[in-house]
């Protein structure tokens, strides 16, 4: 009909935002990293909380460094089974089966896992003895979520084998042509606390911050403009500039599945709109009770103990103002306090 305005076709917040998507906001960090991954022999570490935009500005320079033409392999320890996680020679061998199939050469494993060398040794010639002839072309080797082995005993023979590689790189022409990226959502010095054999204090680290409030008017342009700018303002009092609850409460809106006046009035019910994200996080304080009471603590006075405040802090639900100790947004505010203050 003549004179009507279309709407815009609106993608849901499920999983990462793929790098062409029109809803994908770059941050100043995406930028740095981006012009990173244009060079060879880097190592990026990108840290973020749950549902930040790590995975999202992860595909982002996988996308970039295949443009360049680099050969991509991307892992996401999430998906290793308990077994992997719990015996170091089953990691490794597969860590190193999972390259292979990533990079489309056959798995040589079995060769090589005759020889009697340690895990880190077996893992470090696979790639350097195999993988390298095999690809003949600069490589970026990827991993997603590898806070996901913060309970392994090997962890740190894992982190000091990335060190290592990383080290490798200034006497050996092929290591030089190896790009690292760990993304994780775990405070690095929870995963390794030995500062000599930790790859996350080397090459450069992103962290994601908030949407700015120019940011969030920007998506919200491109949803259609469903807010007014006294609006905006409601949002970002109640979700500060949290990406994934910006743009889920942006797509409610503009789908009609919520009113601007739900944003208020129905956030922390059970049934509101924010309700998984937020029992996911209720869930990660269960059988914790020294987080949850430092949570109180905060909620009551804002202050706790430093060692539970990181630990709160990695979680993404607590941040500083100053020199109080505060939940990161209103939304966690209201929400918290209901279920652990009542």
């Amino acid at each position: 009909m003549s004179g009507e305005v279309s709407k815009p076709h609106l993608e849901a917040p499920d999983g990462p935002v793929s790098p062409s998507s029109r809803f994908y906001i770059e941050r100043s960090a995406d930028r740095l990293a981006l012009e990173a991954i244009k060079r060879q022999g880097v190592t990026i570490t990108i840290r973020a909380p749950y549902q930040m935009g790590k995975t999202s500005l992860l595909s982002r320079l996988v996308n970039k460094a295949s443009k360049e033409g680099k050969k991509v392999a991307t892992l996401n320890f999430q998906s290793f089974d308990k077994s992997s996680l719990t015996h170091a020679s089953t990691f490794f061998r597969q860590f190193c089966i999972w390259l292979s199939d990533e990079l489309n050469i056959e798995d040589q494993t079995e060769d090589f896992w005759k020889r009697s060398l340690g895990n880190v040794q077996l893992c470090t010639h696979y790639i350097s003895r195999y993988i390298f002839k095999e690809t003949q072309m600069p490589l970026l080797i990827a991993i997603d979520d590898v806070n996901a082995i913060i309970d392994a005993d090997f962890r740190s023979d894992f982190f000091d084998m990335i060190r290592s590689w990383h080290n490798r790189r200034s006497v050996s022409k092929q290591w030089s042509k190896v790009d690292i990226i760990l993304a994780t959502s775990t405070e690095p010095s929870l995963l390794i606390s030995d500062i000599p054999i930790s790859p996350f204090n080397i090459g450069g680290t992103v962290v994601l911050d908030d949407f700015t409030p120019e940011q969030i008017s920007e998506l919200n342009d491109r949803h259609g403009s469903v807010l007014t700018r006294d609006r905006e303002q409601q949002l970002i009092t109640i979700l500060g500039g949290h990406p994934y609850l910006v743009r889920q409460a942006l797509y409610l809106i503009a789908s009609g599945r919520m009113s601007t006046g739900d944003m208020s009035t129905h956030t922390i019910a059970d049934d509101g709109p924010f309700r998984d994200h937020l029992h996911i996080l209720l869930l990660r304080l269960h059988h914790q009770p020294e987080l949850i009471e430092g949570f109180r603590q905060i909620l009551q006075n804002q202050n706790c103990s430093v060692d539970v405040y990181y630990r709160l802090h990695s979680t993404d639900l607590v941040r500083r103002e100053g020199l109080n100790m505060t939940p990161r947004n209103q939304l966690y505010v209201m929400f918290f306090a209901r279920h652990l203050l009542s």
